[in-house]
C-alpha cells in the first residue's frame, strides 16, 4: 500500500493493492496473532483470502471496520 499526502490540503490517500495477512499487521503495528483477533469478528464481512492474498475490495474492507493505520510499511 503506497502512502501519499498532498502538501496543499495535508490528505492522504493510500494505493489499495493486495495484501498478505503479515503485511497488514505490520501495517497496523501489531503481531500477526493480534491481527487475526481483531479481523475475526469482520470475516463474513471480509470473506476468505484468495491464497496468501486478500484482494483489493478486502483489503478496503479491513480499513473501513479496523480504521486507517498510523503508520506504513517501507520498503
Amino acid at each position: 500500500m503506497d502512502k501519499h499526502v498532498n502538501e496543499a490540503n495535508g490528505d492522504i490517500t493510500f494505493t489499495l493493492k493486495p495484501l498478505t495477512s503479515l503485511q497488514l499487521a505490520e501495517l497496523y503495528g501489531i503481531s500477526l496473532k493480534t491481527f487475526y483477533r481483531w479481523v475475526a469478528p469482520f470475516k463474513a464481512d471480509i470473506g476468505d483470502k484468495r491464497g496468501r492474498y486478500y484482494t483489493n475490495a478486502q483489503v478496503k474492507i479491513i480499513l473501513q471496520k479496523l480504521g486507517m493505520p498510523s503508520e506504513t510499511i517501507t520498503g
